[in-house]
């Protein structure tokens, strides 16, 4: 029987891990902070321990890790461990994705807006302000809007407009505004505020939202170049939609080069695209894995965790893990209504094959160090 209580710690500490890996996406805490925050890996060497004095103890109030720990059976340090790698585990996963799905890039280029725009000018302005319609020939650039409300000397000359007894001339507005203005109205009421055409670093939408190539930044060679003017084709031809769809959709992953292991990532960051994250520490990684929080996770040299080692110490002394795992006797083996097919083939002199079937049922031994011997029906423990 294991006497100590801290000899529990692996096993206790491993459930919790089940349930932190899953919800744990948390920055690391300084290694230089005035304390170890709850739930948060921190770069801090193990706490000494010694299980004869209680005060030595990485649960002990004002250790590192102590607020990591609620129970006397799950070590702190240990559990910091824990919280190291699920946090580099779950930070890989953001970086991986975070650099394989790329930024949204702008509608208005992939429909060609500009084209867009001057399709529904050029259709436009016959009906608005390039009309030609309510002039006296169907055809001149004034029409006559009567004051008076008499109909009879409809589009009379202004020259004329005495013989009506009217003592309000009638009025003569210019409609047609001439060719372009319909044109010329759109791009400085919409296309300015996108992008300025007069002045190339005014910060207007596209500029200062999506300044890069298609799919993100990414060097694929494809960009609409949103210049801010009217395309004087009145056609609408455009594809950058679907081009850039086909670059999307027979993209391949990049293997191995696109995926990265822990101590990649500890020396790069893949998320360049369209710029690359920040880096605050200067070492050319902005995420949270580092080698120090590798070395936390891997309990190098055991510095950073007393328990996670092949060593387990009781009242009685020291005891390898292997003492573990030895049994004094074996128990009864445990049925588990499971049948076992064994098959033994083998091939006669002329070729012929000869198959032996063994059918026995199944036992489990309960304790360690012992297995369990089908041909005696009995738990025998590891030679």
């Amino acid at each position: 029987m294991i006497q100590n209580k801290t000899t529990y710690t692996r096993l206790l500490c491993g459930l919790i891990a089940l349930f932190v890996v899953s919800v744990i996406i948390a920055a690391p805490a300084p290694s230089n902070a005035a304390a170890c925050l709850p739930g948060l890996p921190c770069v801090t060497d193990k706490t000494p321990n010694d299980p004869w004095d209680d005060i030595l103890s990485p649960n002990q109030s004002g250790a590192p890790n102590a607020s990591k720990s609620t129970l006397d059976t799950c070590d702190a340090d240990f559990m910091n461990q824990i919280y190291a790698r699920a946090a580099l585990e779950a930070e890989r996963e953001n970086v991986m994705i975070e650099s394989i799905i790329s930024k949204p890039d702008s509608v208005l280029e992939y429909s060609c807006f500009e084209t867009i725009l001057n399709t529904a000018a050029y259709h436009a302005a016959p009906i608005f302000s390039e009309t030609k319609d309510f002039s006296t020939a169907n055809g001149g650039a004034l029409a006559t809007v009567e004051l008076d409300g008499v109909l009879d000397d409809m589009y009379e000359p202004e020259p004329n407009a005495s013989i009506q007894n009217d003592p309000i001339d009638d009025l003569e507005i210019e409609v047609y505004m001439g060719e372009g203005h319909m044109s010329n109205v759109l791009q400085n009421l919409v296309l300015a505020s996108l992008k300025d055409a007069s002045d190339p670093n005014a910060p207007t939408y596209i500029d200062a939202n999506f300044s890069h190539t298609f799919m993100g930044g990414q060097p694929v060679g494809l960009n609409n170049n949103f210049t801010g003017e009217m395309d004087p084709n009145p056609a609408y031809v455009c594809a950058q939609m679907n081009l850039t769809w086909m670059l999307a959709k027979c993209q391949n992953a990049d293997v191995p080069a696109g995926f990265f292991d822990m101590g990649e990532l500890a020396g790069l960051d893949p998320r360049i695209y369209p710029q690359a994250c920040p880096d605050p520490s200067g070492d050319g990684v902005g995420s949270m894995i580092t080698p120090e929080m590798i070395a936390l996770a891997d309990n190098v040299l055991g510095q950073y965790s007393a328990y996670d080692s092949t060593q387990f110490v009781n009242l009685s002394g020291g005891r390898t893990y292997e003492d573990f795992l030895s049994a004094d006797a074996c128990l009864p083996p445990v049925p588990t209504g499971v049948v076992v097919k064994t098959y033994d083939s083998s091939i006669g002199i002329f070729g012929n094959v000869t198959t032996d079937v063994d059918t026995h049922d199944e036992y489990l031994c309960v304790n360690p160090g012992c297995y369990y011997d089908k041909d005696t029906s009995q738990c025998r423990k590891v030679p």
